[in-house]
């Protein structure tokens, strides 16, 4: 299981090229998808295009990205066959109960067998334990957008705690490890 919790995506363009290493695949062999599911307000929404390009400068071709809501993620099939899962920012509540009420943790459960998961904002509180309705994957809850994050190297995770993450950092969850990276 390879998680990259962040608040703004791959704004630190260490953090991209971070996850393209994870994949363990050249950029031009990844298969993404892109899930904008979260961005529900016309703000929101506008980032959009800011977050596939930074998809598109980790090197993948245009059609070897997907952009697919979660309600469709079912209608694919396997997505095994996807090496990298981007999910955006925007409306956390709205993020949860579209993944609650179509069986995303199934799903996901199957594609982090060897894919890579990137959350921004929404997107990474959606898999903490933030709240009951938060997937989980992060055992303790997970702020984002902060002034101040934690110190960057491995993190003890304490059930009940919160792990805090500036724009510039992100939490990588693999393999049993949990660092802050920035």
């Amino acid at each position: 299981m390879t998680l990259f919790l962040t608040s703004a995506g791959f704004e630190n363009k260490k953090v991209g090229r971070k996850a393209l290493e994870a994949t363990g695949k050249r950029p031009e062999e990844l298969k993404a998808l892109f899930v904008p599911t979260a961005a529900v307000t016309p703000r929101q929404q506008a980032i959009l295009p800011l977050c596939l390009g930074e998809i598109r400068e980790l090197g993948l071709k245009p059609e070897n990205i997907l952009e697919v809501e979660v309600a469709d993620i079912a209608k694919l099939g396997d997505i095994k066959a996807y090496d990298l899962m981007y999910v955006a920012g925007g409306d956390t509540e709205h993020l949860t109960k579209e993944m609650r009420t179509h069986g995303f943790k199934e799903r996901i459960d199957r594609f982090l067998e060897n894919g890579v998961y990137v959350g921004v904002s929404a997107g990474s509180i959606a898999l903490s334990g933030e709240s009951a309705d938060c997937l989980g994957y992060l055992p303790c809850g997970l702020r984002v957008h902060e002034e101040v994050g934690d110190a960057p190297g491995d993190v003890a995770i304490v059930p009940g705690g919160t792990v805090r993450l500036t724009d510039n950092q992100v939490l990588i969850l693999e393999n049993g490890r949990v660092l802050v990276f920035e």
